[in-house]
């Protein structure tokens, strides 16, 4: 899915709907957990926002 337009643009666009990507791939040593491109969460756009801005997971 990472690979599809479909995904790309979940990754790149999900944040401005207040959804995270639960286990992105440039995180897995924070998560501990392997990459899944189709596990988004809400949590809400300010927050998302916010995590999206600073870059924390």
């Amino acid at each position: 899915m990472a690979d599809t337009d479909e995904g790309e643009r979940l990754a790149a666009n999900a944040w401005r709907h207040g959804f995270l990507l639960g286990h992105p791939a440039d995180r897995e040593h924070i998560t501990g957990i392997a990459v899944e491109p189709w596990h988004v969460r809400l949590v809400g756009t300010a927050l998302a926002a916010e995590l999206h801005r600073t870059g924390n997971t």
